[in-house]
């Protein structure tokens, strides 16, 4: 069975990959109805309204640059995320970004994760 390091790199390379590339839909498996996602003091609950979110950010390209990755175990099979690192955006200056996920495992899938809380601030 992988770490909870291999799961948290495995995890953020994918959901970042699938962010820069504009993978909506498959960024969108990553979520439920009942996650929630606080960008810088908004929240919203919900995988349609979180994904037009993301989309509403209107920007034509989009690169996370991720430096550094903590991770924790949570009680029922869960890992806290924390992740920092660059965000360059239409291929300005880097901004520096930090970005906390809680993940679950899908019931009765537990190989897989979902996005229960995320939450995410510029620096």
């Amino acid at each position: 069975m992988p770490s909870p390091e291999e799961i948290a790199k495995a995890f953020t390379t994918h959901y970042y990959n699938c962010f820069d590339s504009k993978n909506w839909s498959m960024l969108s498996g990553l979520y439920t109805n009942d996650s929630m996602l606080t960008f810088e003091g908004q929240q919203f609950k919900g995988t349609q309204p979180i994904i037009e979110k993301l989309q509403s950010l209107n920007t034509s390209a989009v690169q996370h640059k991720p430096s550094t990755q903590d991770c924790q175990p949570c009680p029922g099979g869960g890992l806290v995320v924390f992740v920092s690192g660059d965000l360059s955006i239409d291929n300005g200056q880097p901004i520096k970004f930090a970005q906390v996920f809680s993940l679950f495992p899908v019931p009765n899938n537990p190989n897989q994760f979902m996005v229960i809380n995320d939450l995410f601030r510029l620096n």
